[in-house]
């Protein structure tokens, strides 16, 4: 007997596998933890309680984590902040920027830099991206790149890597042609154990700027960051500038308690494991969808295997918006799948619009009206995957 067809198999309405809410695109918590978090939280609060001791900035806690992050990543530094926004503003007031200075960075991210680009007087230079990557496309960085040029801010966007390399080479050759400083800082909030041309990124640039908000692949109790560099004068300074400024500079609360180091020592410890079950769900996942028409599935890159903080599926050129859309409502409304989808920062907010302004960015453009990214977590069950991938080929094949 010859085998069912998908859309045989699964013609019936599909049942979720267990009650539980909604199915998102980014997981409230995008990591998951067990005995092990939650022994190491309990050991730092009771030995915290004495009043002699408390929960000061200074701790073992927060030296193991920065000292192990810094060893992951392949890097002489790892700062702990509050979060990666606050992390990038302190990176932003260590390079005092004039207005004559341009920054070059895409407008596919969370408005989070943005927002604190927005506090300085510099020039923001958008460059479109890679479709297949989803990261800055370097050949359009060199267009853009000239005398003003101060800073680049490349993002790893969704589980590949930057191609930190080429893209440090172009700043490099840059700086000699025009005879300046151009810095790159990478935005590596969505990056924590993704892998560059054999390596760990976080060694990229001036540094590069992790964070640990629950939804991400570490986290440190739903908040946190890690700024890493080889720089040790910016070390110094950053890590002064989280602490109001040490004795002599202007500084801040920009601090990680010793609560969250502790948590987020045992995420990291797990963190190659729960980035290997996100490969090896997404691999299963392509090979059952990969048959399907008019849809293109993500792949790798030579210098970075994709480790899946999102999942994205493009529709392919004879669908766009309108089918992007329809398939997002009836995953969502049919089977509570709530599907991530790339926003244009100056389209999405109204507020970076208006200070903004649309750049032309065909390829962004294009990008945010055809993806989508249904759930990834590497906790789903293969009744779980099977619910998930059925219901996106069910899905796809009554468009």
């Amino acid at each position: 007997m010859a085998k069912k067809t998908i859309k045989q198999k699964y013609k019936k309405k599909l049942r979720r596998p267990e009650p539980i809410g909604n199915w998102y695109g980014e997981p409230n918590l995008g990591s998951y933890y067990d005995d092990n978090e939650i022994k190491a939280v309990v050991k730092v609060l009771k030995n915290s309680r004495k009043w002699h001791t408390g929960f000061g900035p200074n701790s073992e806690e927060i030296n193991n984590f920065e000292n192990a992050f810094a060893k992951y990543c392949g890097v002489k530094h790892a700062i702990a902040v509050s979060n990666n926004g606050n992390g990038f503003d302190m990176v932003l007031r260590s390079l005092s920027l004039s207005k004559k200075d341009e920054i070059i960075l895409p407008a596919l991210n969370y408005k989070a830099w943005y927002m604190a680009l927005m506090r300085y007087d510099s020039k923001l230079v958008f460059c479109d991206i890679n479709l297949k990557t989803m990261n800055i496309d370097p050949r359009e960085i060199e267009k853009k790149i000239n005398k003003n040029t101060r800073l680049i801010c490349p993002v790893h966007f969704g589980g590949i890597s930057c191609d930190e390399k080429l893209i440090d080479n172009i700043a490099r050759e840059a700086s000699k042609k025009f005879g300046t400083k151009i810095k790159v800082v990478y935005d590596a909030a969505r990056a924590a154990g993704v892998n560059y041309r054999g390596s760990k990124v976080g060694s990229g640039g001036l540094c590069e700027i992790f964070s640990f908000h629950s939804a991400k692949l570490l986290t440190t109790l739903g908040e946190g960051g890690m700024i890493t560099t080889n720089n040790s004068s910016l070390s110094k300074k950053l890590r002064d500038m989280r602490n109001y400024g040490g004795e002599n500079d202007w500084g801040m609360n920009y601090r990680m308690s010793k609560v969250q180091a502790s948590f987020g020592i045992e995420q990291l410890n797990r963190l190659d494991d729960l980035n290997k079950l996100r490969v090896k769900i997404a691999n299963r996942r392509t090979n059952y969808l990969n048959k399907l028409k008019n849809i293109l599935l993500p792949v790798d890159q030579k210098y970075s295997t994709n480790i899946f903080y999102l999942y994205p599926i493009m529709v392919s050129d004879n669908w766009g918006l309108k089918e992007r859309n329809k398939i997002v409502k009836s995953l969502e409304k049919e089977y509570g799948i709530i599907c991530a989808t790339p926003k244009f920062i100056n389209i999405r907010w109204k507020y970076i619009q208006k200070s903004l302004g649309i750049p032309e960015l065909p390829k962004t453009e294009e990008l945010c009206s055809k993806v989508f990214c249904p759930i990834l977590h590497p906790k789903l069950n293969k009744k779980q995957e099977l619910y998930i991938n059925s219901a996106i080929a069910n899905v796809i094949k009554s468009i």
